[in-house]
C-alpha cells in the first residue's frame, strides 16, 4: 500500500494549474459525502486525488487503486492490474502535447481504458500512475 502523504506531496510539488483536479482532503464535507455514497472503500483505503469532469464522469486515486465513476457505474482498478500507461494514438499529439486530455491504461486482462484528465495535468497523472503501478 502506498503512503497517502507521498501521493499528496507529489501532487503539491507538481504545482499544477488545475481547475478540476483536487486533493481529496481539500474537498468540502458535502462533496466528500456524495463521493462516499457511491464508492466502496476497503479497510485502510484512503482517497487522495479527485478529478471531476462532469456529472457523468469523475475519478479518484486512492492509496490502493484507481476508481472511475462513469454515469451510474463505479469501476475499480487495483494498481497491480495496470500493465501499461500510454498516450492516446493520435498523430496530432506528436505535434502538440498540450492537447492531451486523456491517458490510456492497458490492464493485465487486456482491457484498455481511457482516463480523462485536464490538459494541464496529463504529465503528472501519467507519472503518478507509473509510480503507483508495481513493477
Amino acid at each position: 500500500m502506498i503512503s497517502v502523504s507521498v501521493i499528496e506531496a507529489k501532487f503539491r510539488r507538481a504545482k499544477l494549474h488545475a481547475k478540476s483536479t483536487f486533493l481529496y482532503s481539500q474537498l468540502d464535507a458535502q462533496q466528500k459525502n456524495i463521493i462516499q455514497k457511491r464508492v466502496s472503500q476497503s479497510q485502510g483505503e484512503r482517497l487522495v486525488i479527485y478529478y471531476y469532469k462532469d456529472l457523468n464522469y469523475s475519478w479518484l486515486i486512492s492509496n490502493e487503486r484507481l476508481i472511475v465513476l462513469k454515469e451510474d457505474e463505479v469501476f475499480y482498478y487495483p494498481y497491480k492490474d495496470i500493465q501499461r500507461i500510454e498516450f492516446p494514438k493520435n498523430d496530432d499529439l506528436k505535434r502538440d502535447k498540450a492537447g492531451i486530455d486523456s491517458v490510456d491504461i492497458l490492464l493485465t486482462k487486456g482491457n484498455l481504458i481511457s482516463l480523462f484528465v485536464e490538459s494541464t495535468t496529463w504529465h503528472f497523472i501519467y507519472a503518478l500512475l507509473k509510480f503507483l503501478r508495481p513493477d
